[in-house]
């Protein structure tokens, strides 16, 4: 017998902190699922092991996989107290549903090919897969209305730059001229948070949300954007603010050099 379960349930990005005091329900068989790496753990006992290998693997040595992660442990929170937190909320989506993606053979794309989207497509236009400033400030001036610094979750260039290290460069660059938005090795709400204190205005989050997939269906899922929802909910507590355009650098100090010179 499966739990009745709705959306409305979960909060979401477009919705305020709810003031009732009661938490959504959560299945029993998911009540052990406290962050999304339970998740992963999960999907590896249940899925068949080549499929769990694919989407949890990269390319080769796994190395850009391990530079996303380790890229987190560079920055530390400088907190801020007495500060009213309780109607704090994580902003609203800022993103059209519609995305144009994989035009052509990558071994065949160029900038002329973007002109040509440009030309072409009225809408918004975003281009993934940025990792150098001058990439970024090219894409902009053709006419991008945003940039995803991604290194497509370590399934192409082994030992590529971690997304994180490169996303404090590319804000420098094109932050003032177009949304800027990052993906690769997001785990914990505490991630996001970093990310958008660093500039990133949205993150993107896949291999949990496929493993919660894989382990519960469409409950799961809800229960991962639960967890994440409410660990960006009591992060930002703990920091004392009350919306993501609170959160800086001046909140986000670094350990060592992670924004080294990549672009």
């Amino acid at each position: 017998m499966s739990d009745a379960f709705s959306f409305r349930d979960y909060p979401l990005a477009s919705h305020t902190v709810p003031r009732t005091g009661t938490a959504p329900k959560v299945p029993r068989r998911l009540q052990h699922i406290l962050s999304l790496d339970d998740f992963e753990t999960a999907a590896r006992r249940f899925l068949p092991k080549p499929i769990f290998a694919y989407i949890s693997g990269g390319c080769e040595t796994d190395r850009t996989l391990r530079h996303n992660r380790e890229a987190f442990e560079a920055y530390d929170w400088i907190t801020r107290v007495f500060t009213d937190t309780s109607r704090r909320t994580r902003g609203a989506p800022i993103l059209s549903s519609n995305v144009l993606r994989d035009f052509g053979a990558r071994d065949h794309l160029s900038w002329e090919h973007l002109k040509l989207i440009r030309d072409t497509w009225p809408g918004k236009l975003v281009v993934k897969g940025i990792l150098h400033a001058d990439d970024a400030r090219r894409a902009c001036e053709l006419g991008a209305d945003g940039v995803i610094v991604s290194n497509h979750g370590g399934r192409q260039l082994d030992g590529a730059c971690a997304s994180l290290r490169a996303l404090p460069r590319v804000v420098e660059a094109v932050g003032q001229r177009c949304t800027v938005m990052v993906d690769g090795g997001f785990r914990r709400g505490n991630d996001v948070l970093i990310a958008h204190a660093l500039g990133a205005r949205a993150v993107f989050v896949g291999r949990p949300f496929n493993y919660a997939g894989a382990v519960a269906g469409e409950p799961g899922i809800l229960h991962a954007i639960a967890i994440v929802a409410n660990e960006m909910l009591r992060n930002m507590a703990l920091l004392g603010v009350n919306a993501l355009s609170d959160l800086t650098g001046a909140l986000c100090g670094s350990l060592g050099n992670p924004t080294r010179q990549i672009g």
